[in-house]
């Protein structure tokens, strides 16, 4: 087993989550005023997400960001020298993967609230406002995406919604 571990670390990077425990009577709440995972900021140490047990799974991204995932939560954590610099909430599971949709809360200006899978573009900008930037593109699959960018306390917050206008996932960074 250790030698399994040692070939994913170097593959995969280390593993930093491998020794925590799951306190699973934490509720996943983010909230977009500071910018926080139940109390972990976007560039606090990841540590601070110890409550969320080992990840399911990690990738290196590159030489120095790590992609951490957790498939039932919906969550998605990429680490940068052992800093959280981007949480991705899934609400629509991406192809070939088996993340679940996010359950958690939301809290905006102290009022708590959800968002489904279902929710279209309307409903977020009715709970957020008017996005500072509304774009379309087009992926490589064909699929349209319309993506609502807001900037809030000098942080970023990237909402896309696929063909069906369902809301596909939501990105959280500080601002560069």
């Amino acid at each position: 087993m250790r030698l399994m571990n040692t070939l994913a670390d170097l593959i995969n990077g280390v593993d930093l989550t491998r020794q925590w425990v799951e306190e699973p009577t934490r509720s996943l709440r983010f909230d977009f005023d500071s910018g926080s995972l139940s109390g972990a900021c976007i560039g606090s140490r990841f540590d601070q997400l110890s409550w969320l047990g080992p990840a399911d799974n990690r990738r290196k991204l590159d030489s120095k960001n790590i992609l951490y995932v957790w498939h039932a939560k919906g969550l998605w954590v990429e680490v940068r020298d052992e800093s959280i610099t981007l949480l991705t909430f899934w609400f629509e599971s991406p192809a070939t993967d088996q993340t679940q949709p996010y359950s958690g809360r939301f809290v905006l200006r102290g009022k708590s609230f959800q968002i489904q899978p279902s929710s279209l573009a309307a409903r977020v900008e009715s709970l957020m406002g008017d996005p500072t930037t509304r774009t379309m593109y087009e992926e490589d699959d064909d699929a349209e995406v319309e993506s609502l960018l807001y900037r809030i306390g000098g942080r970023e917050y990237l909402f896309d919604f696929e063909d069906n206008k369902n809301l596909c996932s939501l990105s959280a960074s500080n601002m560069s």
